[in-house]
Formats: structure tokens, C-alpha cells, sequence
């Protein structure tokens, strides 16, 4: 069916804009001062005027632009559902093609006679006998672009949320996995191989910091001793923070309702060490005093990053005492201290 918009103005909207904006055909700026009539112009005029008492001759100059082509442009895109109804092209136009002046507040005075003239032009026109139907169909064109910007931004959404998981859902190198699995079999402490790259190691879109601070946040309301400062300072939604290989890891973490003391010792750990992180502050890792298998059982680290390898944690960090980075496997680690208690 055809828009009644086009009906009113003679012209398509597509027409009109084709032309330019607020640019229209003879015709369709005819069939605007016509449609629109001299009662409902009048009748804003005159309520608008009464409206500012002070102001000399408004009516006059409101009937006079309403005699520009400039006004018809402007009507026109009223119908069509513009929401900028007066904008600074709209003021400037009125001004310079009337004979309205009010010394330095002309421009500022003009915006408000313009917004209370069109307020009563669209009361005074949608109560005529095609009022209803104008409106009905402005509504709809507003609608119709409301739901193609929604449908846009849905679009860019599912977009960046598709390359954020292709990118997400990368797995560490072979390399970096044979480091993790060498560290757990060496009782918690390895020697990182000169030739890997940092990003083999990370090989998530998300940084290690903000992943760690999402972690943190996750643990430490069921796990932690965060103080309460902190735990306040939680994003909204901390799981977007995450690695999305590590999400379900801590779903489990979180869902699990029998966790053993040990268990939730070592999320306490995590917790704490998520949190060093973060802050890439120097912490002191106390692993346990009767492994004698461990050359350093006090290692003074700058943690850089978190990982998860075969049901566990480890941090990659630079220590202190040997002067290199290293992988710290946390399973075995009883406490943990930042540089304040160093």
C-alpha cells in the first residue's frame, strides 16, 4: 500500500530525498502548503505569537517564512519522521530570510519561537481530517528506521561477538604445553625455553590482566579474602572478562557444592595470585617447606599471566631470586604474600 505520506505530498519519499536533503519538487512543496492549509498555519502562528508577547511582529514573520521554500523542506521532513526538528539550518534560515530580531539573543530566541511555532503546527494539522493518517504514518517511518538501526546494530553485535570467540578459543602452542606438563612433573617450577614467544603463550584477544581481574572478581565471593573494597569494585558482568576456555572451568569451580578444604584452598590461591596479577605487584609464592625436590621454595615473583592446563593453574612469572621468567604450577602452593609483607 502506499505510504500516506506520498499521497499527502505527491511525491515519493524516496523522490524527495533523491533530489537531496531537504531538497523537494515544486510539486511536492505545493502539496505541502496545501495539505497543511491556512487553518492549522494560522492557528500555530497565532498561538505561538501569543506565546511570546514580547517579541514585535513574530506573526509577521512567522507567516513570512512560512512563504519560503525552505519552510516547505522542513515541513516535509517533519512528515517524513525527522526527530531534529529544529536544528541550526532551521534557525539561521528564519532568521536571515525574516525580519525577526532580538538584539544579541536573536539566534537563541529564534530556536525556542521555532520549537513552540511546530509543537503548535502539529497539534493545529493532525487535529484537520488527514491529521490522524499524517501521523500514523510519521510513527510508522519512525518506527521502520528505529527497527533498521535495531537490526544494524544487532548485526555489528553478533559480528564482534562471533570474532571475539574465533579469537578466544585459541589453544597455546604444542611448545608452551610441553612447558606446562614439564613444570607439573617438576613439582611446580620450570624454566621457560628462550625461543617462545609471548604469544604463544597468550593466544586470546582478551589481555592477561583483565582476564585475571575477571577471574578474581568470579572467585573471590565463594573462595576469596579480598577485602570488601574490592569485591565492590566488580564489573557488572565479569564472565565477559574471561577466556572463553576458561569459562567453563569456572562455571564448575562456582556450581561445585561438595569442595573439599583443599579444594577451595587452592581457588584461594588462584584467587589471590589472579589478583597479583592484576596489579603486577611482586608476591611471594610459599610452596610447600618439605619438598625437598624444589631448589627455592619461597620464590619472590612479578606475575604476568595465568593458564590452565590439564586441571590446573599455573603462572608465568619473572623471578626474582634466578633472574628470568620461569612457570610457577600453582596445585602445590600453601600461601601467597605481596610485596607489602615481602
Amino acid at each position: 500500500m502506499e505510504p500516506l505520506l506520498t499521497s499527502v505530498l505527491g511525491v515519493g519519499v524516496g523522490t524527495a530525498k533523491s533530489a537531496g536533503t531537504g531538497v523537494l519538487t515544486a510539486a511536492a512543496k505545493s502539496a505541502v502548503q496545501h495539505w497543511l492549509g491556512q487553518s492549522a498555519a494560522e492557528k500555530a502562528t497565532d498561538a505561538t505569537a501569543e506565546q511570546f508577547p514580547d517579541l514585535e511582529g513574530l506573526a509577521d514573520a512567522l507567516r513570512e517564512w512560512r512563504q519560503t521554500d525552505q519552510f516547505a523542506d522542513l515541513l516535509a521532513t517533519i512528515l517524513a519522521g525527522k526527530r531534529e526538528i529544529v536544528d541550526e539550518i532551521a534557525v539561521d534560515a528564519f532568521v536571515e530570510r525574516t525580519s525577526f530580531f532580538n538584539a544579541v539573543e536573536t539566534f537563541a530566541t529564534a530556536r525556542d519561537v521555532l520549537t513552540t511555532f511546530f509543537e503548535r503546527l502539529a497539534a493545529a494539522a493532525y487535529a484537520e481530517a488527514q491529521g490522524l493518517a499524517v501521523f500514523a504514518d510519521r510513527v510508522e517511518t519512525q518506527h521502520r528506521e528505529n527497527r533498521e538501526q535495531f537490526d544494524l546494530i544487532q548485526a555489528n553485535l553478533r559480528q564482534l561477538r562471533e570474532q571475539l570467540i574465533l579469537r578466544d578459543d585459541g589453544e597455546c602452542s604444542n611448545a608452551v604445553i610441553e612447558c606446562l606438563r614439564l613444570t607439573k612433573e617438576r613439582h611446580g617450577q620450570s624454566d621457560i625455553p628462550i625461543d617462545l614467544a609471548d604469544e604463544e603463550f597468550w593466544p586470546f584477544s582478551i589481555d592477561p590482566q583483565s582476564a585475571a581481574y575477571g577471574l578474581c572478581m568470579l572467585l573471590s565471593g565463594r573462595f576469596g579474602n579480598l577485602p570488601q573494597s574490592v569485591a565492590r569494585s566488580a564489573p557488572p558482568n565479569p564472565w565477559v572478562l574471561l577466556p572463553v576456555s576458561w569459562k567453563q572451568i569456572v562455571a564448575g569451580a562456582l556450581r561445585g557444592s561438595d569442595q573439599s578444604k583443599s579444594l577451595a584452598a587452592q581457588y584461594n590461591i588462584l584467587c589471590e595470585v589472579a589478583w597479583g596479577v592484576f596489579r603486577r605487584s611482586y608476591a611471594k609464592l610459599f610452596y610447600t617447606a618439605t619438598d625437598r625436590r624444589l631448589s627455592i621454595h619461597q620464590p619472590i615473583v612479578m606475575p604476568e599471566m595465568l593458564l590452565h592446563y590439564d586441571e590446573s593453574w599455573f603462572l608465568v612469572a619473572r623471578c626474582h631470586q634466578r633472574k628470568r621468567r620461569m612457570v610457577f604450577g600453582l596445585d602445590t602452593v600453601e600461601h601467597v604474600a605481596f610485596a607489602a609483607g615481602i
